[in-house]
């Protein structure tokens, strides 16, 4: 397991237990002396949790005993203040022998242990109580950790979150030098700061940037559905005489007043959209120093990732489908072993133009590379391109043209049109290019997606030929990283596919491989048109 660079930092010399982290009291077992509580805030924190998972009794409660229901809350109320005293004064950690030790539980006592070398990431939240009080919640990450922090610490200063990351290796101060996207043709090109400056900030959203993202974001969709579906189950939430009144309105609407229905509805979502993308991205920020970036988000509540640059496996730059004609993309981050990947660090930049894209990429991860031009497939493979959407797009019109009324019926001439138009849209998005420090694939159904990754570390590439591919010549080349994450492109050359792959594996140090049967049942042979690495197979069109 490949430790953090910083690991090997001197480790600082444990701090006095302040007044707010009291260490125990009583005598200290041999090797104990450090151990420490939480702040006494917790008791709120964990008061409140307690709480919520009584809320289904206490309404059960409620309305079982009615006279007496408050006096049950008071019950309930007592018994998650208790849970909490109980949990804060067993629980306790350390950092002992190089490694994080954490124990709870009263009958069932339980310890926990992570050593520093496995650590992968110390990130940090702050939610309403955590800044009410000045404290952070410190969860440490592990390389192939699950999808819940290896340890969280919800209740502890600041000054004590710096001296447990400081300990772990993961202070603020940047570790020794690293390789961390090797790059054979260059070295990195940001320096490292000086241990006394604050690392540079790289990328830092703006309110201009925030509202688009709002405007723009698969999020609306997602809201504009909930209103609808809001909408439509008012039967039953309004009254009856209300509900009657409100559909004999609308039968004897025009098409102006649903038309403004509608935009009433679309405007509602903007809004709830807004406020949801306000709430997730306020202040965001990525701090890069050499070893790790560090991203910074929210508005309530406040959440610190990190992202440790030799564990970063590649990126994806998604174009959206109303991002894509303003020229706007999201650049998110492929990092192996992190459980935190999903719930905070994968978006690493909410929004950036595509013209920025190349010169932000170089600051965040200078090992990968903006392809200045793609090689796209054949030409012979633009029908088939077209060939999906347009056959979906044709059943979408027959089934219009035989479900709408009257002249609305012609709409389902559309269908293949618009099948049409998205195959061409594909045809144009397909594309790939490999230098030796990155591989670039790049694909569009309802998004332009973009995948950069560091050839040696592809998990597996495989090269797949359905029947009508292997008449016409053509292959699918696919991709898996660490992360599970695809890259895919497809209706290429045979032999383009075939030697593209040879390529990747070579530089993966690994036979990370699969190859579909021939059209004889054969195995594509690999070495039929290879090319030697960073040039490019023949008989590969460019763009």
């Amino acid at each position: 397991m490949t430790s953090d660079p910083g690991a090997g930092a001197p480790e600082p010399a444990p701090e006095p237990a302040a007044a707010t982290d009291p260490a125990p009291s009583g005598p200290a077992a041999p090797g104990e002396a450090d151990e420490r509580r939480l702040h006494p805030a917790y008791l709120l924190i964990g008061g409140l949790k307690v709480a919520k998972n009584l809320v289904p009794a206490a309404i059960g409660l409620v309305v079982a005993l009615k006279e007496t229901g408050l006096l049950a809350l008071i019950a309930l109320a007592a018994i998650a203040v208790g849970a909490a005293v109980v949990e804060w004064r067993v629980t306790r950690y350390a950092v002992v022998d190089g490694a994080l030790r954490l124990r709870s539980g009263l009958l069932s006592r339980s310890e926990r242990v992570v050593p520093a070398s496995r650590v992968s990431a110390v990130d940090s939240s702050r939610g309403l109580i955590q800044r009410l009080f000045g404290l952070v919640s410190l969860e440490v990450q592990t390389a192939g950790g699950g999808k819940q922090a290896e340890i969280k610490l919800e209740a502890v200063t600041f000054d004590e979150a710096e001296r447990l990351r400081g300990a772990l290796g993961h202070g603020s101060a940047p570790g020794p030098a690293a390789g961390l996207l090797p790059h054979p043709e260059r070295p990195a090109t940001v320096a490292a700061p000086s241990p006394a400056a604050p690392a540079p900030v790289v990328y830092a959203i703006t309110a201009r940037e925030l509202l688009i993202a709002a405007l723009t974001g698969p999020q609306l969709g997602i809201v504009a559905v909930a209103v609808g579906s809001l909408a439509s189950q008012a039967r039953d939430l309004l009254p009856e005489r209300l509900t009657e009144d409100a559909g004999n309105t609308l039968t004897h609407s025009g098409p102006g007043t649903l038309a403004l229905l509608a935009l009433g509805a679309l405007l509602v979502a903007a809004v709830v959209s807004t406020i949801g993308t306000v709430l997730a991205f306020a202040e965001f920020t990525v701090t890069r120093d050499e070893t790790r970036l560090r991203v910074r988000r929210g508005l309530l509540t406040e959440r610190t990732g990190t992202v440790p640059l030799d564990r970063v496996h590649g990126v994806r730059v998604v174009e959206g489908l109303l991002r894509r004609p303003l020229r706007y993309a999201t650049i998110q981050v492929e990092v192996a072993g992190y459980s935190g990947e999903d719930q905070l660090t994968r978006t690493l930049v909410p929004l950036v133009h595509r013209d920025a894209v190349p010169a932000l990429l170089e600051r965040l991860v200078p090992g990968l590379d903006w392809p200045a031009r793609l090689h796209r497939p054949p030409a012979r493979a633009w029908r088939r391109y077209l060939t999906a959407p347009v056959a979906a797009g044709a059943v979408v019109g027959v089934a219009g043209a035989l479900l709408l009324p009257g002249g609305l019926a012609l709409l389902g001439l559309l269908g293949p049109l618009l099948g049409a138009l998205a195959g061409q849209a594909r045809w144009r998005a397909a594309g790939w290019h490999l230098t030796p420090g990155t591989l670039a694939l790049r694909s569009w159904w309802i998004s332009r997606v973009t995948l950069l990754a560091v050839p040696g570390r592809v998990q597996r590439v495989a090269v797949h030929r359905n029947p009508l591919q292997r008449r016409g010549g053509l292959a699918t080349l696919s991709t898996v990283l660490a992360t599970k994450r695809r890259g895919r492109i497809a209706q290429l050359d045979v032999a383009t596919a075939a030697a593209l792959q040879h390529a990747i594996v070579r530089r993966t140090g690994f036979d990370g491989v699969a190859v579909a049967a021939g059209p004889a049942g054969a195995p594509i042979a690999r070495d039929r048109g290879t090319a030697a690495p960073g040039q490019m197979p023949p008989g590969a069109p460019s763009r």
